[in-house]
């Protein structure tokens, strides 16, 4: 249903790096015979940085990747640091994106908005109630706050 509908604007990887005998080695999707994807191609990662670079804002939940084992976390890093010398703002949710700005040492004063909740941050986004939220406004009113 998502693709139906926005199709055109979800930029899905070309290629990514899969695990190989602890080894990263660089496959087109639609070749892909053996070894699990530990994170997105090299031509996915430029794609996307290009896509960054141009955009006005920008919403990323989640890493590109294993970026704990540095040789699959040069899409996730990449990504990040394209985003972060990007002028579009940033959204970027969820507890591993946060560790991997920090393990790549980046300042999370160079991305707009950072959550650790990637879920409540893409729920809030949809239009979903958060009952926090909720309870903070009711009890505005309720306190007259």
């Amino acid at each position: 249903e998502i693709l139906e509908r926005f199709g055109k604007k979800i930029e899905l990887p070309e290629d990514v790096a899969l695990n190989i005998e602890d080894e990263r080695v660089e496959c087109d999707v639609a070749k892909i015979r053996e070894g699990k994807i530990f994170d997105i191609g090299k031509r996915t990662t430029e794609r996307y940085k290009k896509i960054i670079s141009e955009s006005e804002a920008i919403v990323m939940n989640g890493p590109m990747g294993v970026y704990e084992m540095e040789k699959f976390a040069y899409g996730t890093r990449e990504i990040l640091k394209a985003i972060a010398n990007s002028k579009g703002f940033s959204l970027l949710g969820g507890g591993h994106t946060i560790s991997a700005i920090e393990k790549f040492r980046m300042d999370k004063k160079r991305f707009g908005y950072v959550s650790l909740s990637g879920k409540a941050l893409i729920e809030y986004l949809s239009g979903k109630e958060l009952p926090g939220i909720k309870a903070l406004e009711e009890n505005e009113k309720r306190f007259k706050v």
